[in-house]
């Protein structure tokens, strides 16, 4: 789980237990609330698969429709890792235009996980006034990290394997 705790964007057990500081990999430096709370917004649109969704090949992504709509990008999960699935790589597997089944959910949600719309998120920087994308962490114009807005999750949130992947 990752949760706020103590102030502290923090790791925990299963059983809720601080294991440690929620840090950056490149500077070791703590998560603030507000790139925390970009954290939860990006992890809650992450998606597994559900039967009856479909694979469709697009100029430069693959998509996933749900009922024939629109309803998000194919991502793999590569160990510790999350990208975006190649449109020839659906042809290559034989999954273009393939409708998710009993049978195989279970093996493909073990490999892939849909990113949810598609529409940009934005945050505005309480400094300089500047929107920034919700996958920016720091103000693209003066550097300031997101400010945290009234309603951060107070309980933690469990990750899954995509979500430990994503972070």
């Amino acid at each position: 789980q990752i949760a706020f705790l103590d102030g502290l964007a923090s790791v925990l057990d299963a059983k809720g237990g601080r294991l440690g500081d929620l840090v950056w990999t490149e500077t070791a430096r703590r998560l603030t609330d507000g790139e925390l709370y970009l954290v939860f917004s990006q992890l809650e649109l992450l998606v597994e698969l559900e039967v009856g969704m479909e694979f469709r090949r697009c100029q430069d992504q693959a998509l996933v429709l749900q009922k024939g709509v629109l309803f998000g990008c194919l991502l793999l999960l590569q160990g510790r890792s999350l990208r975006r699935v190649h449109p020839e790589e659906l042809s290559i597997e034989g999954l273009d235009h393939a409708v998710v089944q009993p049978g195989t959910l279970i093996p493909l949600r073990r490999r892939f996980v849909v990113y949810k719309g598609g529409e940009i998120q934005f945050w505005r920087c309480q400094r300089c006034s500047f929107e920034n994308s919700s996958s920016d962490f720091g103000c693209k114009l003066c550097g300031s990290p997101p400010s945290c807005p009234q309603d951060l999750p107070q309980e933690g949130r469990r990750l899954g394997l995509a979500g430990v992947a994503a972070l």
